[in-house]
Parts: C-alpha cells; sequence; structure tokens
C-alpha cells in the first residue's frame, strides 16, 4: 500500500525516470551497435600529460620563442615564475590557517544567519530526474531542428549551447523546489550579495590555500598515468578550445565554462544539494557526498582526485560563510585559470 501511495503521489516523476531509463537503454544500445572508431579519430580524441619526447620538442620551442617573439618568451617565463609564487603561497596560507586553529581563532567565519530548510534528500532525487528528463527532451528536439537550423550541425556550438540551456533549466528546477514548493526565499540556498566582498575574499584564500594540494595530486595523477602507459580522453570543452577556430564560438565557450557553469554547479551542487545531505547526516557527510557526485558527475576519472579536493573546497567554504558567493568565487577563478592554461597551449602549440 504504501509502494502504491508513493507512486501515486510521485506519478509524474515516475514517468520521466522511465522515460530516463528507456533513453539512456537506447544511447547505451546505439554506441555498442555503432561502428568502431577508427585509429586515427582514437589518437585525435586522447592527451597525453607526461610525454619525454614531446617534453623536449616543447622546450626547444621555447627556446626558440625566445628569438622569434620575445615578448610572449617573457609572458611564458612570467607565467611560471607566477604559478610557483602561487605555489609556495598556498603552502604559507595553509601553516596561517592552522596556526589560526590550533588557538582556536578559526580565519573563515560565517557571514550569513543559515536558515532551516525545508527540502530534503527527495527533493534533490526528484530535481535529478526532471533535469536528466528534460536534457534527454531537449537533445531529441535540437537534433529534431538542426535541419532548420544549419548553426546546430556545429559539433562544437551545439555542445556548448546544449550544456547552456540545460543548466538553466537545472537553476530553474532548484527555484521550483525552493520557492514554490517548499515556499523559502532564494537566501535559503545562500543566494545572497550581503557581505559579498569578505566571502569574494574568503574564496581567493581558500582556492590559494588548496593549491599545492591540487598539484600534488595532479602530478601523483600524471605519474600513475605514464606508469600505467595510459591516454586519458580529453574534456569535451578544452577540445572545442583547442580545435575551434571561429572567435564568436570560442567566446561563447569560454564565458560559459568560466561563469555560466561555475554558477550553476554551485546553485545545484552546494546550495541545494548539499543542504539537503547535511540535514539528513550532518556537514562532514554532506560536504564529502557532495564533493564525490561532484567529481563523479564530472565523467573525467584522470581528474577524479582533483576535482574531489576542489568539491571538498566548496563544501567547507560554503558550511564555514553560509553563502555561495564564497565557492562561486573558487569555481570560477579555478575555471578561468584552467582556460587560461589551455589557451597558453593553443598559442603556443603544445
Amino acid at each position: 500500500m504504501r509502494l502504491l501511495r508513493f507512486i501515486k503521489a510521485n506519478w509524474p516523476y515516475m514517468i520521466m525516470l522511465v522515460f530516463v531509463i528507456f533513453i539512456t537503454f537506447i544511447l547505451i544500445l546505439a554506441e555498442r551497435l555503432g561502428k568502431p572508431i577508427k585509429e586515427d579519430v582514437v589518437e585525435s580524441c586522447k592527451i597525453e600529460l607526461i610525454d619525454t619526447g614531446k617534453i623536449k620538442e616543447r622546450q626547444e620551442d621555447i627556446e626558440k620563442l625566445y628569438y622569434k617573439n620575445p615578448p610572449l618568451y617573457l609572458l611564458l617565463v612570467a607565467l611560471n615564475v607566477s604559478i610557483l609564487f602561487i605555489f609556495f603561497s598556498g603552502i604559507a596560507i595553509d601553516y596561517f590557517l592552522f596556526y589560526r586553529q590550533r588557538i582556536n581563532k578559526p580565519f573563515f567565519i560565517n557571514t550569513l544567519r543559515q536558515k532551516i530548510i525545508r527540502w530534503g534528500v527527495g527533493d534533490v532525487v526528484r530535481f535529478s530526474i526532471m533535469f536528466y528528463a528534460f536534457a534527454y527532451t531537449f537533445m531529441l528536439v535540437e537534433t529534431a531542428l538542426s535541419d532548420k537550423f544549419p548553426i546546430l550541425n556545429n559539433k562544437n556550438f551545439r555542445f556548448i549551447f546544449n550544456t547552456t540551456v540545460v543548466d538553466a533549466a537545472g537553476i530553474l528546477f532548484v527555484l521550483n523546489f525552493v520557492v514554490f514548493i517548499h515556499g523559502q526565499n532564494i537566501s535559503a540556498i545562500g543566494a545572497t550579495l550581503k557581505n559579498c566582498f569578505r566571502n569574494i575574499y574568503y574564496g581567493i584564500v581558500g582556492y590559494i590555500a588548496v593549491i599545492p594540494a591540487l598539484f600534488i595530486t595532479m602530478i601523483i595523477t600524471a605519474i600513475i598515468i605514464t606508469v600505467l602507459k595510459y591516454k586519458p580522453p580529453i574534456q569535451p570543452i578544452v577540445d572545442i578550445i583547442l580545435r575551434e577556430q571561429k572567435i564568436p564560438i570560442l567566446i561563447y565557450s569560454s564565458l560559459f565554462a568560466a561563469i555560466a557553469g561555475p554558477i550553476m554547479e554551485e546553485v545545484v551542487f552546494r546550495g541545494f544539494m548539499y543542504n539537503a545531505i547535511k540535514k539528513h547526516l550532518g556537514a562532514f557527510w554532506g560536504i564529502l557526498i557532495t564533493a564525490l557526485i561532484f567529481s563523479i558527475l564530472h565523467a573525467h576519472w584522470v581528474g577524479f582526485m582533483p576535482i574531489l579536493i576542489l568539491g571538498i573546497l566548496l563544501a567547507y567554504l560554503y558550511e564555514k560563510t553560509g553563502s555561495l558567493v564564497s565557492s562561486i568565487t573558487v569555481h570560477i577563478t579555478h575555471n578561468l585559470a584552467s582556460l587560461l592554461l589551455v589557451f597558453l597551449m593553443k598559442a603556443f602549440g603544445l
């Protein structure tokens, strides 16, 4: 009887869930029955983190750059010095934060009074079903309209446009649960500009503090990959920036990756999901589970540990400050730094 009452109360979500499972099954089946990818295509989708031959070749190219384009060479040198400076600054900040914690004077102070939320894990599950049902529906509509709108045949534009629309829908779905269903203000998820500059400051300090851990994790990952002789697939957004030649699409992709994407993810993962999990399991498990889901959904196992560490920092800052501004600051800063490195790779032909 309970199961029947549950199904009756949630029948729209049950229908959407069946739809999501069906489309997922079709996509998996289509991929299994599709033609095998040719070897040259596979190679074009791979990126090598460590290749001694290529490292030597790149060093020679950089040395030649000193004579061909001195300003660009100086920019590269300045970037390397800046990275070292930030790394050691991170170590210094880590020591400072640890010292403040030892003397019971924590650095991060709650800037907003956290509210008692009315939504729960069940709402997060319903949101996830709605989100994927919309994503699949939009994908099908987009495919049907691709003949009428030729720009949709551009794989790079289509990927970014699709993700933008779906992410915007995700924010609307969160607002639906928080504002319309449970009758709370958006400040309940930490979406407020109160003490904005202090939270931006906290975000910058927190990000610099985690840089050493990110660097060390990435180096260890790169060594493991080299030992296993594995060539990881490049992330879609990175592939777009490296290959796309049309300036409007590059600008659109960069703005999405640096600003729109981080805002949407923080609203969903920290403002909505973290609060729901924390409500049932406490802050520790809320931080850990949210970070794990955040890392897994990025679907890039090579970056699993760095993304996990970043996810822990994002949830920790949100917990300490009560504001999305601090975690959004970190997320945007991280994505901007990553974009800068990708554009430098594109400029230097690395």
